[in-house]
């Protein structure tokens, strides 16, 4: 029973010393003067003591509470202020402020875990400096305890001077919360600290940000190291130091660089989807990023670096404008997808992951990932691009790059580094001058070189494909005119096509012969020539009388441009024959005697 009434009397002993206190500024702009303030709105009269640190105060600027200067200015006076909370209802302009013969230590407004609160309609807001007058000193908000800075009103409130905590007790965290649903945001122009200077234990000051409607400015330096929890809204960074040592968690919001493109150094824990940019600057993170084990969205709305390792976790980063890049430059270990729509990807580390190049986007590989799958974007790899496939858009491997195997199943594939072996399906078409391994064409269509060129192959089965040659002046080989060369194996067949372009107005002259393919092994047996014949470039023409030849084509892979045969050449052409075959006979009679005559 003893311990209940104990209770009960330091309840009402609680009660007894707290209140609210409004201030009615009625004797000059003192905190410290008791006549400042009332504890009744409702008849003004004034209070006989100044609130203390259990107490909450309000400040309602405008006539209704018998003050009449607007913009209010409020001095600190002598001594720093604590109070449970501060509230700001009505709308005007209002500073906190100290005189400028105080010292440092005379110079903060403290609050609890009540907060400090902007309501809808008030402010603006300044707790720092009187700018107009050098009579005025800057006064910093502190709290020693979780608390919450909320403001719901379009007006901004602006802390001129550094945020942070007076806990004393060794290995405190205090968290700073800005919330509310107003519009006007916060500004942070000296940033924030772990403790006031008098305080030299180990304290340490985290700050999150909860107003999905408003901004968080951080303009200053900041040295606070419990972390920064940016949930909604947005933190624009005025300054690259801004959101301190911590660990920054990101599981919504904006992050974006204001004035001048900044680089911030905090490793980061990515437990939402966010943006990054929308300032018109852009953001380089060099820290370690862990995706916490999701699918991340990113929305850039500025060009962002990320320099350091990401874990953990898969990307899915698009923009509203495709000159935005997300550049790429660590060892990155993270296993999940990298899908990239209407942006550009610069990977000049590593992936593990296998990247996505979406509709509008355009991915480049200068350092070494997984693999890539193009659907309506462009690939270009300089570096290492593993496996590809290729179903909309195209993908070039530039001199240096290289590619371990691919697919085409449509847009185009062009090799000019090396790549491993190729399928390419009906709708899909390899191009290039690079090496490649095995090349297998499923009806889709080979076309060598980049207009024109020469490609190299370890085999080539094109026995179901079409074949795509761009003919100029017979000058040089894989220069002037397309050509294929086959280390091993080159199979043609019944269901080869064909396809010759004409390129550089080029006129074809007697005499002219295309060494179109160069083989270790030739597989033709199928192969109908007649069908090559047709496809090759009409020669018949009002100042020519020239035809095609395929006759040397089974041996050295060459088409030649001969004399067209005239209509007696037609009519003699079986004696012609029959001739032949009777010097053949008799030639071979000398040569082989008897034993040919027998045979005959």
């Amino acid at each position: 029973m003893k311990k209940i009434i104990l209770g009960l009397l330091l309840l009402v002993a609680v009660n007894v010393h707290s209140a609210t206190y409004y201030f009615i500024g009625s004797q000059g702009g003192s905190l410290a003067t008791a006549g400042n303030w009332t504890t009744n709105p409702s008849t003004f009269t004034a209070s006989t003591v100044a609130p203390t640190s259990v107490d909450d105060v309000v400040f309602n600027v405008g006539a209704a509470n018998n003050t009449t200067n607007t913009p209010l200015y409020v001095s600190l006076a002598s001594a720093n202020r604590i109070y449970n909370s501060v509230t700001m209802v009505n709308a005007g302009a209002m500073t906190f402020y100290r005189s400028s013969t105080f010292t440092n230590a005379s110079n903060t407004l403290e609050i609890g875990s009540g907060g400090f609160t902007v309501a809808s309609g008030a402010g603006p807001v300044t707790i720092g400096t009187v700018t107009s007058s050098t009579n005025f000193g800057g006064v910093t908000l502190r709290s020693a305890v979780n608390t919450s800075i909320n403001n719901n009103s379009t007006n901004a409130l602006t802390l001129q001077n550094t945020l942070a905590s007076t806990a004393t007790s060794n290995g405190a965290v205090v968290t700073f919360t800005f919330g509310g649903t107003g519009t006007g945001g916060y500004i942070l122009n000296s940033g924030a600290e772990n403790k006031s200077s008098s305080n030299t234990n180990n304290v340490q000051v985290a700050l999150v940000m909860n107003n999905a409607n408003a901004t968080l400015a951080i303009n200053g330096s900041s040295g606070f190291s419990g972390g920064f929890t940016l949930n909604a809204g947005t933190v624009s960074l005025g300054n690259s130091s801004g959101l301190g040592t911590g660990l920054l968690t990101l599981n919504g919001g904006t992050v974006a660089s204001a004035i001048t493109s900044r680089t911030v150094a905090n490793n980061i824990l990515m437990g939402g989807d966010v943006t990054l940019g929308g300032l018109g600057y852009q953001t380089t993170f060099t820290g370690n990023v862990d995706l916490n084990g999701g699918t991340r969205n990113i929305l850039l709305g500025n060009s962002a670096i990320f320099s350091g390792n990401i874990s953990n976790g898969g990307l899915v980063v698009g923009s509203s404008s495709a000159t935005r890049t997300f550049t790429l430059n660590g060892t990155n270990t993270y296993t999940g997808p990298t899908v990239v729509t209407n942006v550009g990807l610069v990977v000049n580390g590593s992936l593990l992951s296998s990247v996505t190049a979406g509709t509008n986007s355009t991915v480049n590989v200068n350092g070494t990932i997984a693999g890539s799958t193009v659907s309506g974007g462009t690939l270009i790899v300089t570096g290492a691009g593993g496996n590809t496939v290729v179903n909309t858009g195209t993908a070039t491997v530039n001199s240096g790059g290289t590619i371990t195997t691919a697919t085409v199943n449509g847009g185009l594939l062009s090799v000019n580094g090396t790549a491993g072996n190729v399928l390419v399906n009906s709708g899909g078409t390899l191009g290039g001058s690079g090496t490649l391994g095995t090349i297998t064409l499923n009806g889709g269509s080979l076309a060598p070189g980049n207009s024109p060129g020469l490609l190299t192959a370890a085999n080539l089965d094109a026995s179901n494909g079409n074949l795509k040659f761009e003919l100029g002046a017979p000058t040089t080989r894989g220069a002037t005119y397309d050509a294929i060369d086959v280390t091993g194996l080159l199979t043609l067949g019944t269901n080869t096509t064909w396809n010759f372009t004409v390129v550089s107005g080029y006129s074809f002259q007697l005499n002219d012969a295309y060494d179109l393919f160069n083989w270790g092994t030739l597989d033709t047996s199928t192969l109908d020539k007649n069908t090559l014949l047709n496809a090759l470039p009409n020669l018949d023409t009002a100042n020519t009388n020239l035809a095609w030849s395929v006759d040397s084509f089974g041996i050295d892979g060459t088409v030649s441009v001969i004399p067209e045969p005239t209509a007696a050449d037609l009519i003699l052409l079986p004696f012609k024959i029959a001739k032949a075959a009777i010097t053949l006979h008799a030639e071979l009679t000398t040569e082989l005697g008897a034993p040919y005559n027998q045979m005959d």
